[in-house]
């Protein structure tokens, strides 16, 4: 049998070493992994540049990334296929969620417009900040329980003394023993979620 595949999905700084290295260690547990940089190939290290590159970005052609990525696990003999995102690529990787596109779906620091629940029929697993400037409480309880209310299973953890972006270890925001945590509970929802 193939292995599951997972589509990572790199933030608004673009796809750098920790993106690779969690895919590294998805692989390492087993999972066939494609990486999508929707930025092809751009970095920032801070949020002024990073916002710049994110407003560039086409959201089409940012979705259309995802689920060819989604595609070639599948066309390669993945049975089941999930994808993880961090902040930019969280809400990317959860649209596809809604659009049917993967079976199972990670969010960092990311939520959706509370509409997107009805048609998110995967389960969601959902990594939060204890501060978060792009995240506000009440949207992420909005997108949660409109998840809860349509019947989509969803996890919901949230990091003490953590601020967005705490699993990109390469920007200064990173808290490496949360992102090791989140990190560890990933890999386990998408075991559970997907190999079975």
């Amino acid at each position: 049998m193939s292995a599951v595949g997972v589509v990572v999905v790199h933030d608004w700084y673009g796809l750098h070493p920790h993106v690779h290295d969690y895919a590294a260690e998805l692989e390492a547990a087993g999972f066939a992994v494609e990486v999508v940089d929707l930025y092809d190939g751009a970095t920032a290290t801070d949020p002024d540049r990073a916002e710049r590159l994110a407003d560039a970005l086409d959201g089409a052609a940012a979705r259309a990334a995802v689920a060819d990525a989604g595609r070639r696990l599948r066309d390669a003999g993945a049975p089941a296929v999930g994808a993880v995102g961090f902040s930019l690529g969280g809400s990317v990787v959860l649209g596809a969620a809604a659009r049917g596109d993967v079976d199972a779906v990670v969010g960092y620091y990311a939520t959706r417009p509370a509409s997107d629940a009805a048609t998110t029929g995967c389960p969601v697993q959902l990594h939060l900040a204890e501060t978060d400037e792009f995240e506000a409480p009440e949207d992420v309880e909005a997108y949660v329980t409109a998840l809860e209310q349509a019947g989509t299973p969803v996890d919901t953890f949230t990091y003490p003394g953590t601020v967005h972006s705490f699993a990109n270890l390469d920007v200064r925001l990173g808290d490496p023993a949360a992102a090791e945590v989140a990190r560890s509970r990933s890999i386990g929802f998408l075991h559970a979620r997907l190999s079975s």
